[in-house]
């Protein structure tokens, strides 16, 4: 490995973390687009909105186990709570990247979703929908290459 000096070992981290964040903005884009639009899941009478019932109970309660193929768990199509249905497709298109920069002697980045209901989704709302821990699946999925992107960076 050669020897760098600091502004090199700057730059490549950077460059190995703007690796990450894109492979990250990759990974939130899709775990936000579940194969279910909202028209299909309006057609298969799925638990959505308040205060109306269905052939499951009252809507918003989700489904339990493998109901009319939208997979198993609880309420979770897919058995995977990180995964959000594409539905109208405002969620998926709503992620903004900021790409890595220096501030101070830390290193910032970040991504976020603007969707009106990003938090409702992340966090879940009490006693009508889970939390959907997307962005730390996709943060497992980062972590398992980000520290071979930086010796990848390190070595050029």
């Amino acid at each position: 490995m050669p020897i760098l000096d600091a502004k090199q070992v700057v730059n490549a981290v950077i460059s190995a973390e703007r690796t990450s964040l894109a492979l990250a903005a990759a990974n939130t884009v899709k775990f936000s687009l579940g194969k279910y639009t909202y028209k299909k899941l309006e057609r298969h009478n799925y638990p959505y909105g308040l205060g109306k019932e269905n052939a499951f109970g009252p809507r918003g309660q989700g489904l339990k186990g493998d109901v009319r193929g939208f997979g198993q768990g609880e309420g979770v199509p897919y058995g995977d709570s990180a995964i959000i249905n594409r539905q109208s497709g405002l969620f998926a298109a709503s992620w903004q990247v900021t790409e890595p920069r220096l501030v101070g002697d830390e290193l910032v980045c970040s991504i976020e979703n603007t969707a009106p209901y990003a938090d409702d989704l992340a966090l879940g709302i009490d006693g009508l929908t889970i939390p959907r821990p997307l962005l730390d699946a996709v943060a497992e999925k980062v972590e398992a290459v980000r520290e071979n992107n930086l010796i990848h960076e390190l070595s050029q």
